[in-house]
């Protein structure tokens, strides 16, 4: 982070100055006491389980040069102990954070980009940002850093000198992605795609994608442009209500950008000619495994072609990607082979897992075994869209399934044939090995909380 003049913050944030002793300037901030440095500022949050406002010693013995309280907490506060510290004081702190985080991004004045979608976006983020890196100064969302805390704080670590800012947006609430991207001012949007995610909280997939549709609302008023997936479903809805220019991906060869000429090698990551119209611009070669990941590909190459990134950077940017880990990584556990999508998982994202394994069996002509949790936060239809997905991986001649977990019991039930179910993790976890065999092609999804990486471990 750039130093910014303490008065400055006051002004954006609309603080008050309880002590101003030490330093005029904030140079870098931090919301987590156990990493402050000397020189941090000192921002406290509160969460349902935590009070930031409780560590505000531990920061200043660390070297803080100053800290910021919510109004409520000042009265007890012994400001004369601190008078060689910056104190502000505000009426919420995470929305500090927040009113800083929006000034100063457009002080660096980066070209945004925010990465929406269902399924896919943190992908798309790391391709993106592999691609601009050749040859730019970037900053992206690091790992999970996509929401209302996580935005404003890798907003806070650009220089000066940040070329590119790229924003992966959750999405747990209606408004979300609107509030996000009033944060960010977005200049491109991608939406990756819709499908049934977090429907805990939404009526239904028409609603997801009107709120995927919201990073558009800032999208206009910057005179952007936002990339769409033509081979998703609800593209069509979205191009008619966002109310900015759109440019779309997919594999029909007369779209902005598209892609021909699949393959597929022993790892199941794929190459494939990229295209802008009928144009071929490059022959590119994934390190991730799975055929959709093609279609992140496409639109991180996409955006960085309208970009005017050349195509060399877009070719060897691809090529270099590093993704997250637990997100499609192709695992040898001696003769196993093990597909890591341990991430996540919700029906888009476990169908195109399944599309994996199936194809990564039958190029080994291995045997294909799909290890699954519960997909949560599917609201009132979670039961058959579990069940559903049984019938799915029925339909994909999957040889083996195997569950765990309450809800999980619906995937067996769809499946319709011999199967393996376990009420919970631990009896799983006791049981894997001597269901997996030598030679297996092995996919391992969950939802998040089921913490599915403990199952890698015990093949």
């Amino acid at each position: 982070m750039e130093k910014i003049e303490l008065n400055q913050i006051i002004k954006w944030t609309g603080s008050r100055k309880l002590a101003g002793g030490g330093s005029e300037f904030i140079g870098s901030i931090s919301t987590d006491s156990r990493s402050v440095g000397a020189g941090d500022f000192f921002i406290p949050l509160k969460g349902p389980n935590f009070d930031g406002h409780k560590f505000i010693p531990e920061a200043i013995k660390k070297g803080a040069t100053g800290f910021v309280i919510e109004n409520s907490y000042a009265a007890g506060i012994d400001i004369d102990s601190y008078a060689h510290k910056i104190v502000l004081s505000v009426k919420d702190t995470l929305k500090f954070m927040q009113d800083v985080a929006y000034h100063y991004i457009r002080m660096i004045n980066p070209v945004v980009i925010g990465i929406t979608g269902s399924a896919g976006k943190t992908t798309t983020k790391d391709m993106l940002a592999s691609i601009l890196g050749e040859s730019h100064d970037i900053g992206f969302t690091p790992k999970n850093y996509n929401n209302e805390i996580g935005v404003p704080k890798a907003i806070l670590n650009l220089g000066q000198h940040t070329d590119f800012f790229i924003a992966e947006i959750a999405m747990r609430k209606k408004g979300q992605i609107k509030q996000l991207s009033r944060l960010i001012g977005p200049d491109i949007g991608i939406i990756t795609s819709v499908g049934e995610s977090h429907l805990q909280f939404f009526e239904s997939v028409e609603e997801i994608a009107r709120t995927k549709a919201e990073i558009a609302s800032e999208l206009s008023g910057n005179k952007g442009v936002l990339f769409l997936n033509h081979d998703n479903p609800w593209t069509g809805l979205i191009k008619d209500i966002c109310g900015c220019r759109t440019k779309q991906f997919g594999r029909n060869h007369d779209l902005d950008y598209n892609f021909k000429n699949e393959s597929m090698d022993s790892g199941g990551c794929f190459g494939f000619d990229f295209c802008n119209r009928k144009n071929r611009l490059a022959t590119v070669h994934l390190t991730i495994a799975g055929y959709h990941n093609i279609y992140n590909a496409c639109a991180a190459a996409g955006v960085s072609h309208y970009l005017q990134v050349s195509v060399e950077d877009i070719r060897k940017g691809l090529a270099a990607a590093v993704i997250e880990k637990d997100r499609m990584q192709v695992l040898k556990k001696g003769s196993i082979t093990v597909i890591d999508d341990c991430y996540n998982a919700n029906p888009l994202s476990v169908a195109c897992a399944l599309e994996s394994l199936r194809q990564i069996a039958d190029m080994k002509k291995a045997r294909s075994v799909a290890v699954l949790a519960e997909m949560l936060e599917l609201g009132p239809d979670s039961d058959q869209l579990h069940y559903e997905m049984g019938k799915k991986i029925a339909e994909n001649n999957i040889d083996l399934l195997i569950t765990f977990g309450k809800i999980a019991r619906n995937i067996n039930q769809g499946y319709g044939k011999d199967s393996y179910y376990f009420e919970n993790k631990q009896d799983c976890l006791e049981a894997i090995r001597g269901l997996i065999k030598a030679g297996d092609v092995v996919l391992i999804k969950g939802s998040r909380a089921n913490r599915m990486e403990d199952i890698i471990d015990k093949i």
